[in-house]
């Protein structure tokens, strides 16, 4: 039975599962918040926005990492010159698993169909770097 008093989920899930879960927080009457792409497919993604449209709930998607505090403090001293102006930057890489992020499974499940380091991590460099 949904809660009334929860307004909004947080969903912290695989990149495959996100599209189910946020349609079913959406029509039980949440706000979400994703650390994943909105979907695997445009179809996903059409289906998740047709949903949070038609029940006049709020969907924002962006990796977790754009709320470590650390990154607020590294935009200020960028943003405050005390570096000098910047001309370039390189977004983070967070690898292939292994000793820092391994699963039970192993690392085969990066290469299933819809899957991969690019989809998986593109997120975190570029919010990095935003």
């Amino acid at each position: 039975m949904p809660d009334g008093r929860i307004e909004a989920v947080w969903l912290l899930t695989t990149a495959q599962l996100p599209c189910e879960q946020m349609v079913a927080a959406l029509e039980a009457g949440k706000h979400v918040y994703v650390q994943n792409p909105l979907g695997t497919s445009i179809a996903e993604v059409d289906r998740t926005i047709a949903a949070q449209a038609g029940l006049g709930k709020s969907v924002a998607e962006a990796p977790g990492r754009c709320c470590h505090r650390c990154l607020g403090e590294v935009g200020k001293v960028i943003g405050g010159g005390a570096i000098g102006r910047m001309y370039f930057a390189t977004a983070p890489f967070m690898g292939w698993g292994g000793v820092v992020m391994d699963w039970p499974s192993g690392r085969s499940w990066r290469f299933r169909e819809g899957k991969g380091p690019l989809r998986d991590h593109r997120v975190y460099g570029l919010t990095t770097l935003v």
